[in-house]
């Protein structure tokens, strides 16, 4: 989603994101390890920043993330 006033193109000058290969040593995670990881990032900045903040946050994820943040 682009909001009113921003642009999705990038600025003059500046090159796309390179996709860096994974470090020798890295393994991939399972799909079921990155979402017990991602939750526990939810739920760690959810402590952080308190409940209000935290709803405001989450309320601009698309439906999908659901799954991955904590319950009440």
């Amino acid at each position: 989603m682009v909001f009113p006033g921003r642009r999705r193109s990038r600025p003059k000058g500046r090159q796309a994101a390179a996709t860096l290969p994974v470090p020798a040593g890295r393994r991939r995670r399972t799909a079921a390890e990155a979402s017990e990881h991602a939750r526990a990032v939810f739920a760690t900045l959810r402590e952080a920043v308190g409940d209000e903040e935290y709803f405001d946050v989450t309320a601009q994820l698309p439906p999908d993330y659901g799954v991955l943040l904590p319950g009440p």
